[in-house]
């Protein structure tokens, strides 16, 4: 059974107790976030839609800071790093934003 792909990992700490919050997706089933700690305490939240996922972990978020718990460490799926890998750099004019018109008058 394969559980999904970390799409973010974060250690909370009060003293010597610590709450790693972990989501995991997948682009064809459910977001699942992972509860663990403190001590050897654990739960599971799963649910079908990724925002309503990243609302409870905010919830989860709030309350271990409310509970004197401070972010140690964060670490997300996003790979990108470094500089711009192009040869040439885009200036402003050769940007792809163009600046959005309304769609309606």
């Amino acid at each position: 059974m394969m559980i999904g792909a970390a799409e973010t990992a974060s250690l909370f700490t009060r003293g010597p107790q610590s709450v790693r919050l972990v989501r995991l997706g997948r682009p064809d089933g459910p977001v699942r976030l992972l509860v663990l700690g403190p001590g050897t305490s654990s739960s599971v939240y799963e649910s079908p839609d990724a925002v309503d996922c990243v609302s409870y972990q905010s919830q989860i978020e709030r309350a271990l800071v409310g509970e004197g718990y401070q972010l140690a460490s964060f670490a997300s799926a996003e790979r990108r790093s470094g500089g711009d890998r192009r040869r040439n750099s885009r200036d402003a004019r050769g940007d792809r934003r163009r600046e959005l018109q309304p769609a309606f008058a």
